[in-house]
């Protein structure tokens, strides 16, 4: 079994979905409900207005007669980076115990065919609850916002949060530069999926760990390369130096490219590689 093979893929997502209904069920309610958490507070909090304030109910009600969900968007897109790299974590999830690995590693499929199934479940699936939960918010919207403040008109949740990741992509006046941020945000991303890899318990502690120590590496890096160079020639070279380095500038941008997608590459090379040579025991994972 040296070739991709459809129906063995195939053979190993029922395997998975079914042996794991469970933990996914738990999971998909879980990420859904802290999704809705921000819509519900905001109608819980407005109900408790209206009844400790029973006589200024109607000048309540006319004064939130706009809707507004922009705040919501905001604080739902700083959680939706925490949840997916959750999921990364999770994305060798099988593993994490000895019959888990046992039952996993014995399957008629080769490393391939599992490694993608797994990607394409905490990807493609994650990406999928995400979507189904700005749905689910919006119906929620409609119906507190309706029976709360019988509001007639409503934003939607799901537009609008579509909306301010295109404003996300305006913001970056350069192509290139908004590029270099979406594959730094995909390696920081695959990072989790590595640890998920390279640890089965505790992955998620362990990938935050190093990924803190690689941080403080290179920022302690950094600053010996930016004093050494300052040291070395003049005050105002340096400047000058440094204003023809900008951010903007194409050669800069065409380098963080090419290091930020090396770096990407060799993550995902190094998962997959810790995945195929995974072991029932081993001193790492016993």
């Amino acid at each position: 079994m040296n070739t991709f093979n459809f129906q063995r893929f195939r053979n190993v997502a029922r395997w998975d979905l079914t042996i794991n209904r469970t933990f996914y069920t738990r999971m998909s309610i879980e990420i859904v409900s802290i999704i809705l958490a921000p819509m519900m507070m905001k109608y819980i909090y407005q109900l408790w207005i209206i009844i400790a304030g029973s006589g200024m109910r109607d000048a309540y009600i006319t004064a939130n007669t706009v809707d507004d969900v922009e705040s919501l968007v905001a604080f739902t897109r700083f959680l939706i980076p925490l949840i997916q790299s959750v999921l990364m974590a999770y994305m060798f999830h099988n593993l994490v115990t000895r019959q888990g690995r046992i039952n996993e590693l014995t399957l008629p499929a080769t490393n391939l065919e599992r490694f993608l199934w797994h990607l394409c479940l905490v990807v493609g699936g994650g990406l999928l609850l995400f979507l189904c939960s700005f749905l689910l918010s919006d119906l929620l919207h409609v119906l507190l916002g309706w029976a709360i403040l019988h509001q007639t008109s409503f934003q939607s949740y799901t537009v609008e949060m579509l909306k301010s990741y295109g404003e996300l992509i305006e913001f970056w006046d350069s192509p290139g530069l908004f590029i270099c941020v979406i594959i730094t945000a995909l390696t920081g991303y695959s990072f989790f999926a590595l640890g998920s890899a390279w640890r089965y318990r505790y992955s998620i502690a362990y990938t935050m760990l190093y990924l803190l120590i690689i941080w403080l590496g290179s920022m302690i890096v950094m600053g010996f390369i930016i004093s050494f160079i300052a040291s070395s020639v003049d005050k105002q070279d340096f400047n000058q130096m440094l204003e023809n380095w900008s951010v903007h500038s194409t050669g800069i941008i065409i380098l963080m490219l090419t290091i930020q997608t090396a770096i990407f590459i060799f993550v995902w090379w190094l998962t997959y590689r810790l995945y195929c040579r995974a072991q029932i025991t081993t001193r790492r994972n016993p």
